[in-house]
Order: C-alpha cells, then structure tokens, then sequence
C-alpha cells in the first residue's frame, strides 16, 4: 500500500501546504473534538482526516490528538460517529 493509497497523495500535500503557513501564524486551533486548543507555532501538527472516510480531511490537529484514534476506532466500531464535521476556512 503506497501512500497515496493511505490518503497522504498529492491531495494531501497540497491541503497541508496551504495550511502550513496559517499554522505557523498562529491563530489555527486543534479540529479534533476533544481539544479545539490553538497549535501554537512550531508545534507539531497533522492534517486530521475523517476517521470513517479517508478521502476528506477535518483540518489541522495537533499530532498528539491526531494519533490518538484508538477511541475514535472502538467507537466506530460500534456505529457512533465522535467527530463533528467543520468547513475548513481557508
């Protein structure tokens, strides 16, 4: 499985790109439900993707929240969706 197979293509790239300068601004908070704290410049973040479909994208997340799905799996697992759906702003 490549990465753009994983959803981390050209696509990806090009959205994290775009967000990479606002994000070194400062001023972006966390997209993920259970933080939406500011990822404060040369912090390390993510572009989040939708748990349950991974060709969209949630918006920047700080790693740490990003890599911690193992709730977010369980859960959908058993048919509950935990993230809210935000139109990025850019």
């Amino acid at each position: 499985m490549t990465t753009a197979d994983r959803g981390y293509g050209y696509p990806h790239q090009a959205l994290r790109k775009r967000w990479a300068a606002r994000v070194k601004r400062g001023g972006v908070f966390c997209c993920h439900p259970r933080c939406g704290f500011e990822i404060l410049p040369g912090e390390p973040w993510d572009l989040g993707h939708d748990p349950v479909d991974r060709s969209r994208w949630l918006g920047p997340m700080h790693r740490k929240c990003n890599r911690n799905t193992t709730l977010e799996r369980r859960l959908h697992g058993v048919g509950l969706r935990v993230f809210r759906y935000r139109s990025p702003s850019w």
